[in-house]
């Protein structure tokens, strides 16, 4: 697993490239956003707002899924001058025209899959838990690990025993769900556009491949690293900006993984 890491983060620097594509949807993102919270002022509009937010993620992912997974193939059989990056980068167009309205089902049904997970953890905790007590909005707009010691300070014992189970019961229900659907997208982008064959497909490898919880504890581990570095760096204009440019890098690299692994235990087995 180790080999694939070290691979992975290779062919992410032979293919800076698909930084730009990531770049650029973050700030488009961003400035949608921003002009949404404005506009959005009855049903209709936020409606809307979240069509165009999926209608965005959709041509996003199909281009850029399809960037990362010619990117591998070519790693293998040089179909693209890697000297010539733009040439990478104009098979996004490509990816989109083919990919598009997989993505747009892959989308809707991920978010109907988490819904129903989190609202039955919800009904879980309310029963078998019990209400914290505690407004989310602090929480919400937590800044740094310092404002979260005060926020912790101010609870109860038994306050801070049932978040913890809360917490517990959200985060086993994550990683759950992570699991099974860590190689859906690589299915998706190499084998079917069938969303469910791909989620099925991807179900299985679950509890046949050993594997796959070793990568999916690595690329956990590594974000929890992140996240703790950025807690304490938030309020550093200059190291915040070093450790985003850092994180962009790590989420190519972490796309590149996955495909990875799904090139070398399926289309090239004897080599993993």
């Amino acid at each position: 697993m180790f080999k694939c890491f070290k691979e992975a983060f290779s062919i992410t620097y032979e293919n800076l490239i698909c930084i730009s594509p990531l770049i650029l949807f973050m700030i488009a993102l961003s400035l949608y956003l921003g002009a949404a919270k404005i506009s959005i002022v009855n049903a209709l509009s936020l409606c809307l707002s979240v069509l165009t937010l999926i209608i965005m993620f959709a041509i996003f992912f199909s281009g850029w899924f399809y960037m990362i997974k010619m990117a591998i193939i070519n790693s293998r059989f040089s179909l693209i001058n890697i000297q010539k990056d733009f040439e990478l980068l104009k098979v996004f167009p490509t990816g989109v025209a083919d990919y598009f309205l997989t993505f747009v089902y892959f989308i809707f049904s991920s978010l109907l899959i988490l819904c129903l997970i989190y609202l039955t953890d919800y009904a879980i905790a309310i029963k078998f838990i019990g209400k914290v007590g505690i407004e989310i909005n602090p929480f919400v707009t937590l800044k740094d690990l310092t404002t979260l010691q005060y926020l912790f300070a101010d609870l109860t014992y038994e306050q801070i025993i049932k978040l913890s189970g809360w917490t517990f019961l959200y985060t086993v229900s994550t990683i759950i769900y992570s699991l099974f659907t860590l190689m859906w997208i690589p299915y998706l982008v190499f084998k079917t556009k069938n969303v469910f064959k791909a989620l099925w497909y991807s179900i299985k490898d679950a509890f046949t491949s050993p594997k796959i919880l070793t990568l999916l504890l690595g690329l956990t581990i590594l974000n929890c690293i992140f996240a703790v570095i950025n807690s304490y760096i938030m309020l550093n204009p200059l190291l915040f900006f070093i450790m985003t440019v850092i994180y962009i890098f790590f989420i190519v690299h972490m796309s590149m993984l996955v495909f990875l692994y799904y090139d070398k235990k399926y289309t090239y087995e004897h080599e993993d």
